[in-house]
């Protein structure tokens, strides 16, 4: 399948060593043994030792060094060498080439770099292959950079074949086969059979056109198959399915796309690849990989292939499109060659033209047009036959075959490339036409959404009128005398890099204003104008444009004045010099026939039309965005060195290839892109960087509770997210993953030679389950085997009769409880089957029901992707399995640690994959002032992390625009011996640098820099190749680009340092509990509790707080929380998806309904509340959108206030909303909207007092408050009940009404019991109506003492609950008195970072 990479290998043999010395030229030589003639690789002379290499005179301002092949060549790769022993060899030089020795072409990479990497001393060879060969004769190396200590010296080599070589290696001749359509004909390749099934194609061509639209192949077949190549908006288009009969059917095709502005009149070449599913599709060497649609292995196509067009409608599912209109050339279909066969005229090839007039607009018959568009002559008439709708013409001359021509006619169109967006315009002038009345007409295409089209001065004066491009929309504003203006629109979205046609004409007291053939816009005139002076396409003189719009960027063509087409010709060329000395060369227009044509003579010079020193650029018969590159020139002016900037330009386009990430949306400008990181699960500038956490463990760590959470195994990495449920416990958080078949099935009717099969189908890709069960600790899966006579092995020669396949589709046949292998059950390690004579309890054969149940734990089998069951055939068999959920607990990487003990000790690693975008991340702790975290080099590129003093982390890197460094400062040290997290990101757009929660810097790429970072050595992690400066400390958790470095094991191996980190806070366990944060201390730890809802030592202690109706706690937000919930979220305005999250939990204990529990609002009357309705059940009120009703969810009908203690959790991500009822599962709801809060005011706990924009039965609820115990309130990372304990006199918390601390589980127990006597005595006086009264008041009686008892024992709870807490605070106290324990004083900036403010509460 890679057939460059194969052809590229038997294309490289060396062109120089048996050239002649007049082969090689340069710009000067330092003495005659620097001739350019000795500059072959390795060459050194015995006898002459200084004739070992070309070197240029000191004086030389512009050096080169020339190569001439001696006739075309095929180029794959270049090396270079210094000059022999000596201190002279070049660094980095640009290479160009040309067919003729005159006209030069710069040689680009494929991602837009136009240097090479030269030699770093006089010896070594420095091969640089060429992402894409060349076809040239002449190369001219010219030097950029050299051994500062010594001079240029260059000795080099060429690496290539002949270019009949290369034709004949593809299976070409050493011809250029090329023909040419005319837009109303195709060729017909006819089989030799009905069909042809192919499972390999390779299919390759050459194209140019100036039409946007047109189908260059198209085939299908019957069942379903077909393949079309197609031009659509400027952009190739290739349709292919493999027998999928829903596609057939389908009225929506979906394409493979690529490439852009491919109707600019160059050459461009296409290669397509096939091998079953497997498609390579390659334009201009960028290649896109996917996987064909359909479940066949084969293309099947009827009858023929069409090239150039779809000449047969009718057909079911066949959809037609415009002929292509252009040459194309070495058209090869699996080798072959389709135009040589239309032009020997094979039986194979018809040549059909089409006279669809109803379906293409137009006549395609009657006057066909030769090349370039003339009518055919008499000599090219044709004679034809009318066949289905079409006439099949038979050529009757050598030159062509109907309208197919074989012979590419020269383009007539001239485009213009304006280039800057500040000062470059095309200056027209033309005489009036004798009415006064004038019309301009043009075509112009662009992605800028802003710019200056066309201005033009008008008579009465002073009058002028501007046509400019603003906000996608075309504006004409025509301005008078004063102030006064009037102003039309046209068009929309007009900035889509599409050609558009604009037609503006003065006539009749108005100027209208068309495009595209639309509806015309007019402006109304008071009296005739007609244009004074010059035309201005592009921008205007600084003196006469009246508004402040950009100059245009992007191509126009077709420009016609007053009716008369103009054709742009070169005149002179004049040459100025500015203040800085830089030469600038500007190129006048004018209209002069005598003139010779640019199209011919000067393709691609630069036109500048304003006054000497403004750089202006316009490029000429080309049409695409361009890149300003340097040529270095050394001019010595004062006895200095001054560098000089002669500019070249190379085409580029922003979104080619696309640089965005994660199947992101790529949108340009005509010098930039941007990325639509919308629905993608990622975000940053090239949508690199992953919304998600890698694992639950990880949700955890930043406080999340029980829940559907969205997880990146790989993080930045190709993988994208996956939905799993997160079931955080006291011990473990369980990873879990459904699939479509958890319930009991039950089989029957299943033999050997037919069983039965179940596949599952997991909410994961494969490579998904793969990393996931990969990066825990550990993972299992239940399967449980009811059987009734349904074996499990065969009791004969002991093949099983049932088994399940793994992930990777291996049979396995053990059912827990053993190794891989054991073809046992669970039962028999335990010992304990029915019947020892057995391995499994199924095998005993019974007639009654038994099961074999097992944990299948081994993860590299994990999950079970299959199962097959093969004996219940049998009278009475029967099996009943389950399949279990894919559960896995602990993240290896969270804790994957190193220490480093020695400056000179580091930890080595592959060299970084890191050339268009990386990201690194990692924890760090340590005591040391500064320190390398990691480091990894290249010639002259690097990239390294560091602590560069206590208190600033900085990350620097070079990609060949120089060092860049990003560098964030800490207000606090950070070598505190605590854990920090950083994170350090660099891709084409920008790089940033996150430490901990402080804010994020960004650092913009420049816009014509380099892209790629080439790195060669090694990755050194705590430490330096230099082993200076290296890291005392240890680090955690170091991921890049979502791939896990294991720091441990490499450390087992590593003199200096130790796998691990020593510390209590430095391992998995979990010693602060619900989202407890462990600090070292140098006698221990001790738990920050500031962003838990809880309480003690370790934050496992319930607040809780009795209210009575009149009670409220209400929590004031000190900054809008939209905006410091996630300050690190912010890094990049290309991330559009929404971050909406809210997580809220807590429990209550009441007998009161309705209630309101809880309640959030914003200064944009936005709000979210709980409430209990009048039967008791749970509301969950959401009101995001002011204009919209509130969505409203009852997660159960279940009366809630029972008196019982019951926990609820909520947690919503955008649009869904996950609730928790006590232990029961998650519930899914979906809301209206995913708005964010903005600007969160309070929140507030029982009765609210403000109630302007609540419901009817919100509002009840509010009045009524909450009589009842409230415990462990948690919203984001806000404890609210409990900073009103810790904080009364805080002005950020209002309490209204009593208020005592209380224990919500005791008060549940006790309450229950008397709900329990209350419901009792109910009953008993429901079912006993004839009781005696007296009995009833002795009842109510015993009722009311055992209430008063509940009280007593309530107020002796709280008292013996305080005398406790009183004496665990002394002892507390007298634990730490000698710690720097008061470095975390109670605080109530509790959303502040925990690093900034560390806080301790204890209840």
């Amino acid at each position: 399948m890679d057939f460059m990479g194969e052809y590229q290998d038997n294309c490289n043999g060396p062109l120089t060593s048996a050239l002649p010395h007049s082969s090689f030229q340069s710009s000067s030589q330092s003495s005659a043994s620097y001739s350019a003639f000795y500059a072959k690789l390795n060459r050194r002379d015995e006898f002459e030792p200084e004739a070992g290499g070309w070197s240029p005179m000191v004086t030389d301002q512009d050096p080169w060094l020339q190569v001439d092949l001696r006739e075309q060549m095929e180029v794959t790769a270049v090396a270079t060498q210094g000059r022999y022993d000596s201190s002279d060899w070049v660094s980095s030089y640009l290479l160009l080439y040309s067919d003729t020795g005159r006209i030069w072409k710069q040689y680009r990479h494929e991602d837009g770099l136009e240097r090479f990497d030269g030699n770093v001393n006089s010896e070594t060879v420095v091969q640089n292959k060429l992402s894409h060969p060349v076809k040239t004769r002449f190369l001219r190396f010219v030097p950029i950079d050299w051994n500062p200590s010594g001079w240029m010296g260059l000795r080099v080599e060429v690496f290539g074949c002949s270019y009949t070589s290369c034709l004949k290696w593809v299976n070409l001749l050493d011809k250029s086969y090329v023909a040419d359509f005319d837009g109303r004909s195709s060729l017909l390749y006819r089989f030799n059979q009905k069909s042809m099934s192919t499972v390999k194609d390779v299919i390759s061509l050459r194209f140019k056109s100036h039409q946007a639209e047109g189908v260059l192949l198209h085939g299908e077949g019957q069942r379903g198959d077909y393949i079309t190549l197609e031009l659509h908006r400027g952009k190739l288009d290739l349709y292919l399915n493999l027998d999928d009969s829903r596609s057939r059917f389908s009225s929506r095709r979906v394409p493979v796309t690529v490439g852009s502005l491919l109707d600019d009149q160059h050459w461009h070449s296409a290669h397509i690849e096939r091998f079953n599913r497997q498609v390579n599709l390659t334009v201009d060497a960028h290649t896109q990989h996917f996987q064909t649609k359909g479940e066949g292995q084969s293309l099947e196509v009827d009858y023929e292939l069409s090239f150039g067009g779809i000449p047969l409608p009718g057909k079911p599912g066949t959809f037609l499109r415009k002929n292509f209109h252009g040459c194309i050339e070495n058209l090869y279909y699996n080798g072959i060659n389709i135009i040589d066969l239309a032009k020997r005229r094979k039986p194979q090839i018809h040549s059909v033209a089409d006279r669809m007039v109803g379906r293409r607009g137009e006549d395609m018959w009657q006057g066909s047009p030769g090349p370039g568009g003339q009518p055919a002559t008499s000599a090219s008439r044709t004679r034809a036959s009318k066949r289905g709708g079409h006439y099949i013409t038979h050529s009757t001359e050598t030159s062509g075959w109907g309208n197919v021509t074989f012979s590419c006619s020269p383009p007539q169109l001239v485009a213009c490339t304006f280039l800057s967006s500040s000062s470059s315009f095309l200056s027209l002038p033309s005489a009036a036409p004798p009415t006064g009345e004038f019309t301009v007409r043009f075509q112009f295409r662009t992605w800028n959404p802003d710019g200056l089209l066309l201005s033009v001065q008008l008579n009465p004066s002073p009058q002028k009128l501007e046509l400019q491009i603003s906000n996608s929309w075309l504006h004409l504003t025509l301005h008078s005398t004063g102030r006064q203006r009037s102003e039309v629109s046209a068009g929309r979205r007009v900035n889509d890099g599409l050609w558009h046609t604009v037609s503006l004409a003065s006539r009749n007291l108005q100027i209208t204003l068309s495009v595209d053939g639309e509806p015309s816009s007019n402006v109304e005139l008071w009296e005739p104008v007609e244009s004074r002076g010059s035309f201005y396409f592009g921008g205007c003189p600084p003196t006469e444009c009246h508004i402040q719009a950009p100059a245009f960027q992007g191509c126009m063509q077709l420009i016609s004045i007053n009716n008369h087409l103009q054709s742009l010709k070169v005149a002179d060329i004049l040459s100025c010099r500015d203040k800085q000395a830089d030469w600038i060369f500007q190129l006048k227009c004018n209209r002069n026939p005598a003139a010779p044509s640019l199209a011919e003579d000067y393709a691609n010079k630069l036109l500048p039309t304003v006054l000497c020193g403004m750089l202006s650029l316009i490029i000429l018969h080309s049409c695409g965005p361009w890149q300003t590159y340097e040529l270095r020139k050394r001019l010595h002016v004062e006895g200095n060195i001054y560098r000089s900037e002669a500019n070249m330009q190379t085409a580029t386009f922003p979104c080619l290839p696309n640089l965005c990430e994660h199947g992101a949306r790529c949108s340009q400008t005509w010098s930039s892109f941007s990325c639509d990181c919308s629905g993608t699960g990622y975000s940053g500038a090239t949508c690199h960087n992953s919304i998600h956490e890698s694992s639950c463990e990880a949700y955890k760590l930043s406080g999340s509770s029980s829940g559907f959470y969205f997880i990146d195994p790989d993080g930045s990495g190709p993988l994208g997210p996956t939905q799993v449920y997160c079931n955080m416990t006291e011990k473990k958080v369980w990873m879990v993953l459904s699939h479509n078949n958890s319930a009991p099935v039950k089989v029957q009717n299943s033999s050997p030679q037919k069983p039965y099969i179940m596949k599952f189908s997991y909410n994961a890709s494969a490579d998904q389950l793969r990393a996931i069960v990969t990066g825990a600790e550990q993972c299992q899966q239940e399967v449980v085997y009811n059987c009734r006579k349904s074996r499990l092995f065969n009791t004969k020669d002991g093949s099983p009769l049932s088994w399940w396949l793994d992930r990777q589709g291996d049979k396995r046949s053990y059912w827990g409880g053993f190794l891989p292998g054991v073809q046992q059950c669970s039962c028999s390690l335990e010992e304990n089957c029915m019947d020892m004579n057995y391995f499994c309890n199924c095998d005993a054969d019974t007639d009654s029901w038994t099961n074999d149940t097992g944990i299948l734990s081994y993860k590299d089998h994990l999950p079970v992707s299959q199962i097959v069951i093969g004996d219940t055939n049998r009278t009475g068999s029967q099996a009943v399995y389950h399949v279990g959920s894919l559960r896995c607990y602990g993240d290896k990487s969270i804790w994957n640690a190193a220490s480093f003990y020695q400056e000179s000790s580091y930890l080595y690693f592959p060299t970084l994959q890191a050339e268009l975008a990386s990201d690194i991340s990692f924890y760090f702790k340590t005591s040391s002032p500064s320190g390398v975290f990691l480091e990894n080099q290249g010639l002259k590129d690097f990239i390294r992390v560091e602590l560069s003093s206590p208190t600033v982390v900085t990350f620097s890197f070079d990609v060949g625009n120089g060092p860049a460094v990003l560098s964030v400062k800490s207000h606090l040290p950070l070598n505190d011996r605590q854990w920090h997290y950083v994170r350090a990101e660099r891709n084409v757009k920008e790089a940033s640098l996150q430490v901990d929660q402080l804010p994020l810097r960004l650092l913009q790429a420049p816009a014509d820099g380099h892209l790629r970072l080439r790195l060669s050595s090694q990755l050194f992690v705590g430490g330096t190749a230099s082993q200076q400066r290296g890291f005392l400390g240890c680090i955690r958790s170091l991921m890049v680009n979502g791939m896990t470095f294991d720091l441990e094991e490499r450390a087992k191996m590593t003199p200096g340092v130790s796998s691990g980190c020593p510390g209590y806070c430095s391992g998995s366990s979990n010693l602060c509990h619900n989202r407890g944060r462990c600090i070292e201390k140098s006698n221990g730890y001790i738990c920050d509790c500031s962003q838990s809802a809880y309480g003690g030592a370790t934050c496992n202690q319930e607040v809780s707080v009795s209210f009575d109706r009149d009670s409220s706690v209400t929590y004031t937000f000190q900054e809008p929380f939209s905006v410091m919930q996630n300050r690190s979220s912010q890094a990049s305005s290309a991330f559009t998806e929404s971050r909406a999250r809210e997580d809220m939990a807590f429990s209550f204990v009441t007998s009161q309904r309705p209630a309101m529990l809880l309640t959030v609002s914003t200064f944009t009357q936005q709000y979210i509340t709980t409430i209990l309705a009048r039967n008791g059940s749970l509301q969950i009120w959401y009101h995001l959108q002011t204009d919209r009703s509130p969505d409203v969810f009852n997660p159960t009908p279940k009366n809630l206030a029972d008196g019982r203690l019951h926990r609820i959790r909520i947690h919503r991500v955008g649009k869904n909303l996950y609730v928790q009822i006590d232990q029961d599962i998650h519930r899914k709801y979906t809301l209206s909207s995913d708005a964010e809060l903005i600007l969160i005011r309070s929140l507030t706990l029982g009765k609210v007092i403000r109630m302007d924009s609540f419901g009817e039965e919100v509002t009840k609820a509010a009045s009524k408050g909450f009589v009842g115990c409230l415990s462990s309130v948690q919203f984001n990372h806000v404890a609210p009940l409990k900073a009103a304990l810790t904080n009364r006199g805080s002005s950020l918390i209002t309490i209204r009404g009593p208020l005592v601390q209380s224990n919500c589980g005791a008060l549940a127990e006790s309450t229950s019991h008397v709900l329990q006597d209350q419901a009792a005595n109910e009953d008993k006086e429901q079912h006993d109506s004839n009781a005696q009264k007296d009995l009833a008041v002795i009842a109510g009686v015993v009722t009311a003492v055992v209430f008063i008892a509940v009280c007593a024992l309530a107020v002796i709870s709280r008292l013996l609950y305080q005398q406790r807490r009183a004496k665990r605070s002394s002892s507390m106290k007298e634990e730490h008195r000698h710690s720097t324990y008061t470095d975390y004083r109670t605080e109530l900036h509790l959303h502040n970072s925990v690093r900034d403010n560390v806080k301790e509460y204890y209840i």
